[in-house]
């Protein structure tokens, strides 16, 4: 026999979503209802944590809708396999999704992890794209350098007349390791 447990989820005191969720949970009919009421998403969930640790083969974690679930598709796609490598199913009741089915719940897996590969391929080319247009301004990431090529020139004018790397480092204000980085 199934055994559906239900999981809740509010970011923020708003009770009457989490009202909401409560209800249609309890509608479905899930026996117990676990709900984290967390300040943001991306803060643990501990009552996920308990709800999973709670599952058994052949029950069926019911939540409101994915986003309850999970704060990101990356955490949505490791907490569905976590939830069917236990044999388990996950069910979601706003999106209609269940990965329980015979005929679709596999490739309901299928498609989140192609979805969150094609996620990381997006975030990666658009920070690649706002790195080259900020390249293209003028702007450059990283640490700015230490001696300007003002400053450099200083400090070969004093070498060559005779100061040491020590010296030259105390007038420029750095450590010798970096006149020596500059001067060689």
């Amino acid at each position: 026999m199934t055994r559906m447990l239900g999981y809740a989820r509010i970011t923020s005191l708003d009770r009457s979503r989490l009202a909401l969720q409560h209800d249609t949970l309890a509608s479905a009919g899930c026996e117990r209802i676990f709900t984290d009421t967390t300040p943001a998403a991306g803060a643990p969930q501990p009552q996920l944590e308990t709800v999973l640790a709670a599952l058994e083969p052949t029950d069926l974690l019911v939540v409101w809708s994915l986003d309850r679930l999970a704060h990101s598709l990356t955490h949505l796609l490791g907490t569905a396999t976590r939830i069917t490598d236990n044999g388990a199913g996950l069910w979601s009741i706003t999106e209609d999704i269940d990965t329980s089915d015979p005929d679709t719940g596999t490739h309901v897996l299928e498609i989140f992890a192609a979805l969150s590969t094609c996620q990381h391929a997006i975030r990666r080319e658009h920070a690649l794209i706002g790195l080259a247009v900020a390249r293209n301004r003028g702007r450059v990431g990283g640490r700015p350098r230490a001696l300007t090529p003002v400053t450099v020139a200083q400090a070969r004018t004093m070498k060559a007349d005779g100061a040491t790397m020590t010296a030259i480092a105390q007038a420029l204000g750095v450590g010798r390791s970096t006149v020596y980085r500059y001067l060689t």
